[in-house]
């Protein structure tokens, strides 16, 4: 079959634009009568419109790709419980809970993906700098939407989970959507991440111990030093 993201035939570009123009109507202007006329697209809703389109076709070119695959879940809510134990020997419990955009399956490896609409890769350095330093906030993200998942499997033998993460402005190749160690690290030592589940008992670790801070009457509450932090929260305005 022809390249998706080099395909001309027009009945293939047409079927792309009826998917984009779909989302338009469902998500965007919330028409779901189908007789219902659109409104025209502003300049910037059409210029949106071709973007989604071209990342549409190089991530059907990637797909095709990876095939054949399963698709295990799209959109779909997992949740854990964590229980945290705190410095006064008291404990509470959280409920950790994350949408994924995508959960596959090929050859007996579960690929949970996330799908970013900016940013790019960056090499990871240590476990624990996932969690100090904010340009590895994606892999952090990835890398507990898997701890989720495992979490939901009824059998809780042994499973390999690849963690992936696909910036659709700027992949070309499957390869692309790879996490990677980056040379100066011990933890992944400069190499794919095919397996994340080795981690997860280090980062469960990690992530008891920063959300037992946030309820320590010992740590205060500072303010961010930058609005950057704040961008899009609901009480910004406060």
């Amino acid at each position: 079959p022809e390249d998706p993201k080099r395909s001309t035939d027009p009945s293939y570009k047409y079927r792309l634009e009826k998917c984009v123009d779909k989302a338009f109507r469902e998500e965007y202007f919330m028409l779901n009568d189908p007789n219902e006329r659109m409104p025209e697209l502003s300049g910037d809703q059409l210029l949106n419109r071709e973007a989604a389109i071209r990342n549409m076709r190089r991530m059907l070119a990637i797909d095709k790709e990876y095939a054949p695959f399963s698709i295990v879940s799209m959109e779909k809510p997992y949740e854990k419980e964590f229980e945290i134990t705190l410095e006064d020997g008291s404990n509470v419990k959280i409920l950790l809970k994350g949408t994924f955009d995508r959960v596959d399956k090929r050859d007996g490896v579960t690929r949970v993906l996330d799908y970013k609409t900016g940013g790019s890769p960056a090499g990871l350095g240590e476990l624990l700098d996932l969690f100090e330093n904010p340009k590895f906030s994606y892999p952090l993200q990835v890398f507990l939407y898997a701890n989720l998942y495992a979490h939901s499997l009824p059998s809780k033998g042994e499973v390999s989970i690849k963690p992936a993460i696909a910036y659709p402005n700027s992949c070309d190749t499957l390869e692309d959507l790879d996490l990677h160690g980056n040379k100066k690290s011990v933890s992944f030592d400069d190499k794919v991440i095919d397996d994340v589940v080795p981690y997860f008992e280090e980062l469960e670790d990690e992530f008891k111990r920063r959300i037992g801070k946030i309820f320590s009457a010992d740590q205060p509450f500072a303010a961010n030093k930058t609005d950057e932090s704040c961008k899009y929260c609901d009480f910004k305005t406060f």
